[in-house]
């Protein structure tokens, strides 16, 4: 495949390099730039993940670009929009390559063997109580490349050859439609990720930022898109932390659960 797969895209703005997409489109934000505005960058010498983690974005080898969102909705939907953007990438690589995607909470996209694929970075501008902006930052591995060990991470084309100007394309172009119903129906994100979801009624083990870990079932979502974890004294909702499955589908010693 053509490192050259990337020709301009009507509605997208490109550069061959940029520190972080993201600190380019929140300048623009702040100068009054339109909803849906998009740039996307060959490679970035700044990219990062959630908690400010390096993301690797090595270049001509990926999708690595932002949109601004101009969302008018209760700022506690706002943590939704992950969730629904993790499902609207596993649809867009299903329809474009045939490759079988998973979610893990709350927006990492996997390979099925369990390696990253897609990452998803949300930040909001808050003025006078309500949004002003939400960007959302995407990066896809799309090219083999020699990854960090520590990431643990897969390319696309590992599993089928794909065309980053198509797939880019179908990317942005669900990502429109499935916005549109979100904003008319907040719970639209919340069973759009369910359906691609790899952790829902299996145990896990939860690893908290303050460094606290501890072992549940993912249960389900509450409407805001924590995620609900039976634990021997009680259900827990998690905000923020690092999931990983463990190897026993039987959780705590119990039946598995139904979530259906």
């Amino acid at each position: 495949m053509p490192d050259n797969d990337l020709p301009m895209l009507e509605g997208v703005q490109y550069r061959a390099s940029v520190g972080s997409t993201m600190d380019e489109v929140r300048q623009q934000a702040l100068a009054g730039a339109p909803e849906f505005s998009i740039l996307l960058a060959e490679t970035q010498t700044a990219g990062r993940g959630r908690r400010n983690k390096l993301w690797h974005s090595a270049p001509a080898s990926g999708l690595y670009f932002t949109v601004l969102l101009r969302p008018q909705v209760a700022l506690s939907k706002l943590g939704l929009l992950p969730l629904l953007v993790g499902a609207v990438m596993a649809r867009s690589i299903k329809e474009n390559t045939g490759i079988e995607t998973q979610l893990k909470w709350s927006n990492d996209l996997l390979t099925l063997d369990g390696r990253k694929l897609c990452g998803i970075l949300l930040e909001t501008r808050i003025e006078a109580g309500t949004a002003a902006f939400v960007l959302l930052g995407i990066g896809i591995n799309v090219r083999c490349q020699d990854f960090p060990p520590e990431l643990n991470a897969a390319a696309l084309e590992e599993f089928a050859p794909v065309n980053r100007k198509n797939l880019l394309k179908t990317c942005i172009a669900n990502l429109k439609i499935a916005y549109q119903k979100f904003l008319e129906n907040s719970e639209f994100a919340l069973q759009s990720w369910k359906s691609h979801a790899n952790n829902l009624g299996r145990e896990v083990t939860i690893l908290e930022p303050n460094g606290n870990s501890w072992i549940g079932v993912a249960l389900d979502l509450d409407p805001s898109g924590a995620l609900l974890v039976q634990t021997t004294s009680g259900i827990k909702t998690v905000y923020a932390a690092e999931i990983s499955l463990r190897n026993s589908l039987t959780p705590l010693g119990q039946a598995p659960l139904d979530v259906a």
